[in-house]
């Protein structure tokens, strides 16, 4: 009897003791038993609830349906969760509703059915539940952002998991049924397929982890570059288990990174079209570039020269130990550069040759002198020149004086333009070989911060220590990260991994899962995202003697680390646009200035050259010359002041009264000797006369940009057509040409700066004119639009209002 006692009394301390709601119910509906965690999680005191109707703590929406499927539980009873797949809710004293989790049972006491149902709080289930939706969702938006799918392969089972970016690299849509495990080889480029197959084949016998690039090719039969990493996992018995990995679209990446070597080609190869030398010598007097006019000059091979030294092959004896105290003197920044420097040079053939240089500091990260990059001209034929005048001298002093005089002044203006010409592209090279350095040390600079943030993290400055022992219990726990966390060091201590309620059951089995393989003496490593930040797992054995006795696990916050990584990528991106930019300009500015000046040059030679009686007609022609590309040259130069006017945001519109149909006349007269053989410019307008209140530079800078572009790419013999229009209270100016037309795919860059259609590539411009156009038009409440066509020509079209505005807005579709 006393045993009987004993247990009944232990019975209800077990019944009241539990942390989940118990509560007992007859076949009538009504409450006969709960216990205190049931009465807590309601609001009601202890005994409130007995013979009160279960309904009572159903929502009143509810409680009919309730009550039915109570009754035909009652009838057919067993044991399950109940409302599977639905979220259940209760409603406490005060009325406000609870998520629940109910499990039912079942007993009979005198023959009759009591319903015995288990009750908790689902609070933190669903909210974890949402919280790991939400990572899920920010996963695979991140992976959409960056181009990097994820996958994994079950090699026991052959189960396959693809990412929804995954999908989208393939070429299709998430979930695409295409995608299984056996087709997705067959998105494998044909030749990549056998080298990526051995890669993983070897990497699950004998690597961890694997990383290369291959090609993928998709049912469109477009291509996509792609970098695949993997790593795999072994069971105790070293054979593979499973492999998980990334699939990264670097296509885009590859393409910038070949145009950046096309750019760098492209720049070595003007330097070596260049009609000047150009040397790079270094602090050793060591040669370290040279161009190929300086090979062909002292007859060399560039592998040849390059790491040789130059006083000591390509400079006379006699001067070289002048010349080497001259050069050590500029380079260590004791004398100033003069502008102009001759002297005698040695070829491979031991002929003396005569140059003239113009030389320029290069300096390290630190502005500290380097090397000496120095350009230089033959000017042999002069010094010759020089000398045989001087004999004539003697018979007739005075004229020489004046021939001489007249020489070295076209000389001179000849070496003054060259000389500028290279300043501007040895500034724009300085000046691209600074920007490289300074990406390279913020580089350098981002690693070392993120090794030290690495070293803090060591010492748990942002992480948590916690230790379980055998026995799945929580027995330490210590670190700053507890507080952001949300964790109660005194709540959490002592406590096994079954009963604590900040994890769901799928979250205890996997940490359960995480204990016991670090007690079996496993090291393990992993990432986790919790509270909107990242964490770094590491776990590690502890030993008490030689025995296994705790499992550390250490959690460091690395959410600082993770933005780091995205800002430098997002740098990175920004500094290799900027060169790129930098690189076209180089190009595009060594061009441009090269072919007006060797016209220049060559006109301004062959003028001195016909100075006699009869050949006027030839000096005017090349007179002529001489003022089209000095034109040419003053439309180069304002397109580069605009666009640094625009860029500065100088540009202001000042409205003027004029009547744009002679003035449109007179630009057409100006532009009559640039037309070339047999094209025609027309002129056509439907008024007499257009009044306008606009800017009379900045609509002067647009019609003689677009009719000079329209002549230039017309051939001979072809008809241009300029109509001005009235259109309400807009005037409409369109120029059509008969010329090479805008390829279709290069269309939508046409107004980008410097930019440059493949098909004029050989046509001089320097692709800023268009750019300028659109920007003179829309301030002054403009638009442009165009029509071209490939071997047809091309419409430009202008719509500009006829009386600007402050406020003027485009309004152009």
């Amino acid at each position: 009897m006393v045993d009987q006692i004993q247990d009944s009394v232990l019975s209800q301390e077990i019944f009241n003791a539990s942390v989940q709601g118990i509560l007992v119910v007859d076949q009538q509906g009504f409450i006969i038993k709960t216990n205190r965690a049931l009465d807590s999680l309601f609001g009601y005191g202890a005994g409130e609830l007995t013979q009160t109707k279960v309904e009572t703590l159903i929502p009143a929406l509810l409680r009919n349906k309730h009550e039915d499927l109570r009754i035909k539980y009652s009838q057919h009873p067993e044991t399950r969760p109940m409302g599977m797949g639905l979220d259940l809710w209760g409603v406490k004293k005060d009325g406000a509703k609870v998520p629940l989790d109910i499990s039912l049972s079942h007993t009979k006491v005198d023959g009759k059915v009591l319903v015995i149902a288990f009750i908790s709080d689902d609070t933190p289930r669903r909210t974890s539940m949402r919280q790991m939706k939400i990572g899920e969702e920010r996963l695979a938006e991140a992976q959409k952002i960056a181009h990097i799918g994820s996958w994994s392969w079950n090699t026991k089972t052959n189960e396959r998991y693809w990412s929804d970016e995954f999908y989208r690299i393939c070429g299709l849509q998430p979930g695409d049924p295409y995608l299984t495990a056996d087709s997705v080889v067959n998105f494998i480029h044909p030749d990549d397929r056998e080298r990526s197959l051995k890669i993983v084949l070897d990497a699950m016998e004998n690597h961890p982890s694997f990383s290369y690039e291959k090609r993928i090719l998709r049912h469109d039969g477009s291509i996509r570059h792609v970098l695949a990493k993997g790593t795999v996992r072994k069971d105790d018995k070293g054979e593979s288990t499973m492999i998980q990995g990334t699939l990264q679209d670097i296509t885009e990446i590859r393409e910038v990174s070949l145009a950046l070597k096309r750019e760098k080609k492209m720049l070595h190869k003007y330097l070596d079209t260049a009609a000047s030398i150009f040397l790079v010598i270094d602090k050793n007097h060591k040669i370290t570039m040279i161009n190929q006019k300086g090979c062909e000059l002292l007859g060399v091979l560039r592998e040849e020269v390059v790491g040789t030294s130059w006083f000591d092959n390509y400079i006379p004896k006699k001067e070289r130990k002048t010349l080497i105290s001259f050069f050590d003197e500029m380079l260590n920044e004791k004398i100033t550069p003069p502008d102009v420097f001759e002297n005698l040079v040695l070829n491979k053939s031991g002929r003396k040759i005569w140059i003239q240089w113009h030389n320029a500091v290069l300096r390290d990260d630190q502005g500290g002198p380097v090397a000496l990059l120095s350009s230089g001209i033959d000017v042999t034929v002069q010094k010759i020149a020089g000398r045989k005048l001087k004999i004539i001298e003697r018979k007739n002093k005075r004229d020489v004086e004046n021939y001489t005089q007249r020489l070295e002044a076209k000389v001179m203006a000849r070496t003054q333009e060259v000389t500028s010409a290279i300043q501007k592209l040895e500034e724009t090279n300085l000046n691209l070989l600074n920007q490289v350095r300074e990406t390279q040390a913020a580089e350098n600079k981002a690693l070392t911060s993120q090794a030290l943030f690495a070293a803090i993290a060591s010492n748990f400055p942002r992480g948590v220590i916690i230790v379980y022992n055998s026995e799945m219990e929580l027995v330490y726990i210590e670190g700053e990260e507890l507080l952001r966390m949300g964790f109660d060091k005194s709540t959490l201590e002592g406590k096994s991994i079954d009963k604590l309620p900040l994890f769901n059951e799928e979250q205890k089995d996997k940490i359960k899962k995480d204990i016991q393989r670090t007690l079996d003496g496993k090291h393990l490593s992993f990432e986790l995202e919790f509270h909107e930040n990242s964490y770094a797992v590491n776990s590690t054995p502890l030993y008490a003697g030689a025995d296994i006795t705790w499992a550390l696990f250490v959690y460091s916050n690395i959410t600082v680390q993770k933005q780091v990584e995205k800002e430098l990528s997002r740098a990175l991106k920004i500094e290799q646009e900027l060169n790129d930019l930098k690189s076209r300009f180089i190009s595009m500015a060594s061009h441009e200035f090269r072919t007006p000046l060797s016209v220049i040059l060559s006109s301004a030679i062959l003028i001195g050259k016909q100075n006699g009686p009869g050949n006027e007609e030839k000096r005017e022609k090349h007179v002529s010359r001489i003022r089209t590309n000095v034109k040419n040259l003053v439309v180069i130069l304002n397109d580069f002041l605009s666009l640094d006017k625009l860029e500065e945001g100088n540009v202001k519109v000042k409205p003027q009264y004029f009547d744009l149909v002679p003035f449109s006349a007179a630009l057409v007269d100006e532009l009559e000797i640039s037309k070339k053989e047999g094209q025609i410019l027309v002129l056509k307008n439907r008024e007499t006369s257009i009044d306008v209140r606009l800017d009379p530079k900045l609509v002067n800078h647009i019609i003689i940009n677009l009719l000079s572009n329209a002549i230039k790419y017309t051939d001979e013999n072809k008809e241009i057509l300029f109509e001005l229009a009235k259109g309400g209270d807009k005037v409409i100016i369109t120029i059509t040409d008969q010329g090479i037309g805008i390829p279709e795919m290069e269309q939508k860059k046409l107004f980008e700066r410097f930019f440059r259609a493949e098909n004029a590539a050989n046509i001089q411009g320097t692709g800023l004119g268009l750019h300028i156009v659109k920007q003179y038009t829309e301030l002054m409440g403009g638009a442009v639009q165009f029509k071209s066509q490939v071997g047809v020509g091309s419409v430009f079209t202008i719509e500009l209002p006829i009386n600007y505005s402050e406020n003027e807005k485009s309004t152009f579709n």
